[in-house]
């Protein structure tokens, strides 16, 4: 199972690419993509780190070919924040949105002047 320890950060070109360097010890590692708006997806399409597949890299190597597809289909969500005790509407609100398979978080939104 993996662990939570956060080992290193790349973002990628304006090709997709991406290159840690030679900034990686000699081991197994999860690769997780993420962007607003789009669930996190790991290299081999698992949704989550308990079902992803590691990486291994080796001492003073670069493992290649480590590609991520992210899905294509993006949709969105709207509504109207109101008070419970009024059902005034409410501007400011912050709201997160989660996974729902995985809960990993996604992206943070706030309602405006209309309170949407």
């Amino acid at each position: 199972m993996p662990g939570s320890d956060f080992v290193l950060n790349v973002t990628t070109d304006a090709s997709g690419n991406y290159d840690t360097g030679p900034r990686l010890g000699a081991g197994n590692y999860f690769i997780r993509a993420t962007t607003g708006g789009l669930p996190s997806v790991y290299f081999d399409g698992a949704k989550s780190a308990a079902t992803a597949t590691p990486v291994v890299v080796a001492a003073n190597a670069t493992t290649p070919n480590i590609n991520v597809r992210l899905p294509s289909g993006v949709g969105g969500i709207s509504g109207r924040v109101t008070s419970a005790a009024t059902g005034a509407p409410l501007a400011s609100i912050n709201l997160s949105f989660f996974d729902a398979a995985t809960g990993g978080f996604i992206q943070v939104a706030t309602t405006d002047a209309t309170r949407t």
